[in-house]
């Protein structure tokens, strides 16, 4: 089936969740999102720098003694800077542009910016978050603003939002009720040296390189990113080790699978 062109007219959502409103950024419930700031509405795409994922910064701050070439990986970057429209009355807190503005009169404010893609059910439908539902979540403080109304611009300002050490692209709104499913390519019995796939469904969503894999016993076999379990060459047989998958959104841990060295 050839690809089709998705506009992102009233089909992205986005939210500002407050510090303390929340209670781990990597588990965010539909609650918690539901609860925030849903700023969607007020957004300009005009010189809006939708929240996006960029390299871990770097430090280099060092040490007479340090390697002169020597530098360390920072924390996760991303870029956001969003233009919201001003509300017609400033003191305005009741439309959504006069929600949006009064919140955000005052900068240092330290959350999340919550971002939803596609799951909007009928055009132009205000649609709470869902269990389940696909989110990307920037740990954010807001730094910068700048009024945006001269010339023949619309009557709107820009917030700059700052990384804070976390971020998660394509994560899930947490679901008490679905655990992580994974599925074993082949038989649980493997020659030493050999390979084995494994796949993870989250929610009934293909899930396989956002979980954490884990091996009961890495000496035995160890499992990467990817579920690509690879036994040991010198494994000893019947040697056995248990294969996990799990992920913050999910309700429990998968089922475990046993890898047996034949």
């Amino acid at each position: 089936m050839a690809d089709t062109r998705f506009t992102g007219n009233k089909n992205i959502d986005v939210w500002w969740i407050d510090e303390g409103d929340y209670a781990n950024e990597e588990q965010l419930t539909a609650a918690e999102i539901n609860a925030g700031v849903r700023v969607t509405p007020a957004i300009a795409w005009d010189g809006t720098s939708f929240p996006a994922a960029g390299d871990s910064d770097s430090a280099t701050d060092l040490g007479l003694w340090d390697d002169a070439n020597a530098t360390f990986r920072g924390a996760p970057s991303f870029d956001a800077s969003l233009n919201y429209f001003y509300p017609k009355d400033l003191s305005d807190s009741v439309t959504d542009y006069g929600m949006v503005y009064q919140h955000f009169r005052k900068l240092g404010l330290r959350g999340v910016l919550v971002t939803r893609v596609g799951q909007l059910s009928a055009t132009g439908t205000i649609t709470p978050a869902v269990a389940g539902q696909w989110i990307s979540v920037f740990k954010s403080i807001t730094d910068g603003y700048k009024s945006d109304i001269e010339g023949d611009d619309s009557y709107k300002y820009a917030i700059t939002y700052l990384p804070q050490g976390y971020q998660k692209v394509y994560t899930q709104v947490k679901n008490a009720t679905a655990p992580v499913v994974t599925r074993l390519s082949t038989a649980g019995s493997v020659a030493a040296g050999a390979k084995v796939v494994l796949r993870a469904t989250l929610g009934g969503h293909y899930a396989t390189q956002v979980v954490d894999w884990k091996s009961s016993n890495p000496a035995v076999a160890q499992v990467s990113q990817n579920g690509v379990v690879t036994v040991a060459a010198g494994a000893a047989s019947a040697a056995t080790t248990n294969i996990t998958a799990s992920h913050p959104s999910a309700s429990t841990v998968s089922t475990a699978h046993a890898i047996t060295v034949s």
